[in-house]
């Protein structure tokens, strides 16, 4: 088996000044072993100085394509994969980017276990405005809470490198879950006892969003797909595999009853989907733009994540979404 890894890098949203700093990144942290590193990178269709741009940082042994139908980082990665050389993949997200110790030490652990195992990285979220330091308190705490009520390691959006052969066998990253693909992946490889190694090294970087409102979209597409997968799979497992949350239940439990019978609601009145939207539109303005103490901006960005999860939740639950 090839020690080699390939970095599979979806380009989602980037602009091609922020998509060339990355990759040239990414290349330069290879650049102490570059036989050994691919970058397969997935992109939205680039204009022509776009694309002469980019494939000018790349290497002969590097990929890039470009991807008609966009829908999330799940189908691009997936692509990814169906084109990598080596049998060692690094999934990471496009936000990411690598400091220059991060590959030699991927690889070096990589290559005393035998390229057999799930690894899991460690990130270090950016700072550089009052939102991020919320934001970085609160992937923190949420990674922690995780760590201390989960028999398992949840694979990272952010960065995960899984052996070819696992990821055939047990994958691909189910397109439909979203942002819920990866933590969903996770479960799937714990029922069947293939164990996640979490690295002991941080040289990663995860560049966050600065606006309220794309954490919000983050937090739609992961209940919107952890919603779909209840849905679709029944399976009772998933409580106890991503925690029980007592507004889930109390919302699962009016959903069966509606399912059943007992309850009919073609028509939901206006406020239960008005109220919520404009809840939370007041709780964005307060986090963004009205100057408090932290800790009480923090308790409304906290509040503000939980409307937005239980009225996506519920959206899907009731036949307001397209999924059957």
């Amino acid at each position: 088996m090839s020690q080699g890894i390939s970095v599979l890098y979806p380009n989602y949203d980037l602009k091609t000044g922020q998509l060339v700093k990355n990759l040239a990144r990414w290349v330069d942290s290879a650049s102490f072993d570059p036989s050994n590193f691919q970058l397969v990178v997935g992109t939205r269709k680039l204009q022509p100085s776009e694309s002469k741009e980019v494939r000018s940082l790349l290497r002969e042994q590097d990929i890039i394509f470009e991807v008609d139908e966009m829908d999330n980082d799940n189908a691009i990665w997936n692509q990814c994969a169906e084109r990598c050389k080596y049998e060692s993949m690094l999934f990471v997200e496009g936000h990411v980017y690598p400091d220059e110790t991060f590959l030699r030490n991927l690889y070096e652990t990589n290559r005393r276990n035998g390229g057999e195992r799930v690894i899991n990285t460690n990130t270090r979220n950016t700072k550089n405005s009052y939102f991020e330091k919320l934001m970085d308190r609160w992937f923190h705490e949420t990674i922690q809470k995780r760590q201390s009520s989960h028999d398992f390691i949840f694979l990272s959006r952010w960065a995960f490198l899984i052996p070819k052969k696992v990821f055939q066998k047990y994958g691909p990253l189910i397109q439909e879950y979203e942002q819920f693909g990866p933590p969903f992946l996770s479960a799937v490889l714990f029922k069947n006892q293939v164990d996640i190694t979490s690295a002991d090294f941080m040289d990663l970087t995860h560049e966050m969003e600065s606006v309220i409102g794309h954490h919000h979209a983050a937090t739609r597409s992961y209940i919107k797909g952890f919603a779909i997968a209840e849905k679709r799979i029944h399976a009772e497992g998933l409580s106890e595999l991503f925690g029980r949350n007592p507004d889930f239940e109390k919302i699962q439990s009016r959903w069966r009853k509606n399912r059943a019978g007992e309850v009919v609601a073609k028509n939901v009145p206006w406020e239960v989907i008005a109220l919520p939207k404009l809840e939370i539109k007041i709780l964005e303005l307060l986090v963004m733009h009205v100057p408090l103490p932290f800790e009480i901006k923090y308790r409304l960005f906290q509040y503000a994540h939980q409307c937005v999860a239980m009225n996506e939740y519920r959206n899907h639950l009731f036949n307001r979404s397209n999924e059957k």
